[in-house]
């Protein structure tokens, strides 16, 4: 009965905390969309003007974008160098609410529910999954993606969190239709920031999952394609507009040359930036790209990001170091590799603070699995 008030006394304060971060930052739902000031932000930035001094922030051109793109306009035509997917939630927002943030609050509420859903079935402990919903409410990077919104992180992170629970099942039961559901995660994961990039990653980490799991090598070829095969399709379907305006593949593909081109000619040094994530993790010391790389601080860095990091690495390890129920294993098995190759991934490119979602989130489930196996039997029923 105790753990089950602090169940939801976790609970509560979670939905508490959610619902305080967004009165507090009301205006940025209530506030109307202005196509015309979007627009003149634009066409005075310097994405029209290669000198202009007048910035336009990624939320304000993601926002422009996504409401072009719904209204029919070609997404190859603005903001190209970023897949479609999240700036049409971004435009969906717009035509219902009038807003462009309130996508961002849906999406992170459902990121919680999930997050919640993986770690009740894993753990079979409401108290571990109420553990790990704090853990990711609490996150100034979590609660900046829908108080600084519209971002494409957020979208990024639901797809990501739905292909670990299609993984999960389907390397639990082998049953295909799992298999289909983790490509539309892959989907929309690729389909939401740069592609190609995405794209390894992605499949560097399911790899490494079924090559850790022993997967037969016939097997591994045969679910690594038809995964891809899923999450191409999805990638092509998310281009509509474009082959609405008589857009063809052989486009299609100039198109992705062209981000690839875009990306690769950019005058960043990137071997001066290789491992600097971890001085803006530990120290928030954060070396940006601009003239001179200067050393700038992120304002929402708190100790929470270095103290949490260290306490989930030390809660991995005891994880590794203790027998755990089959499906505390297995999630493992699904969110270790991840964790380690967005590590490696963060080391080589140059990140801004909330790349960092992605690397908090899956360590905070592996804590929490943790969490769930202390006093569990080998059945994996935990108190």
């Amino acid at each position: 009965m105790k753990t089950n008030l602090f169940t939801l006394a976790i609970l509560c304060f979670v939905a508490g905390l959610f619902l305080f971060n967004i009165l507090i930052n009301q205006s940025v739902y209530t506030t109307p969309f202005a196509d015309k000031f979007y627009t003149d932000t634009y066409n005075h930035s310097q994405w029209v003007i290669p000198e202009s001094q007048k910035i336009i922030t990624d939320e304000q051109l993601y926002t422009l974008a996504g409401y072009r793109y719904i209204r029919g306009e070609n997404p190859i035509l603005l903001n190209a160098e970023a897949p479609p997917l999240g700036k049409y939630l971004i435009g969906i927002s717009i035509i219902f609410f009038h807003n462009s943030a309130v996508a961002s609050v849906v999406f992170a509420l459902l990121c919680l529910l999930l997050t919640g859903l993986i770690l009740a079935e894993v753990t079979r402990s409401f108290l571990a999954a109420a553990v790990g919903v704090l853990l990711v409410q609490v996150n100034s990077l979590f609660i900046d993606q829908y108080i600084h919104a519209p971002q494409l992180d957020i979208f990024q992170l639901f797809f990501f969190l739905v292909a670990v629970y299609a993984l999960y099942h389907y390397l639990n039961g082998r049953k295909q239709r799992w298999l289909l559901i983790m490509s539309i995660g892959g989907g929309g994961f690729i389909s939401t920031k740069i592609f190609f990039l995405s794209f390894l990653l992605f499949n560097a980490w399911v790899a490494t999952v079924f090559f850790v799991r022993k997967t037969p090598v016939f097997r591994l070829i045969k679910d690594m394609l038809l995964v891809n095969f899923g999450a191409f399709t999805f990638y092509l379907a998310v281009y509509f507009q474009y082959f609405l305006h008589r857009g063809t593949l052989r486009g299609f593909f100039g198109a992705q040359k062209w981000i690839v081109t875009f990306y690769s000619s950019s005058p960043i040094q990137i071997s001066r930036l290789f491992g600097s994530y971890i001085n803006l993790l530990f120290l928030n010391r954060w070396q940006f790209w601009s003239k001179g790389y200067p050393i700038i601080h992120y304002q929402s860095w708190n100790l929470f990001w270095p103290l949490s990091f260290i306490f989930g690495l030390l809660a991995v390890m005891k994880l590794l170091g203790r027998k755990t129920p089959a499906s505390s294993h297995l999630l493992t098995a699904i969110l270790l590799p991840f964790f380690i190759i967005y590590n490696i991934y963060l080391f080589i490119v140059p990140v801004y603070p909330r790349y960092f979602l992605l690397l908090f989130i899956p360590l905070y489930l592996l804590a929490a699995v943790y969490f769930g196996t202390i006093g569990s039997n080998e059945k994996g029923t935990a108190s």
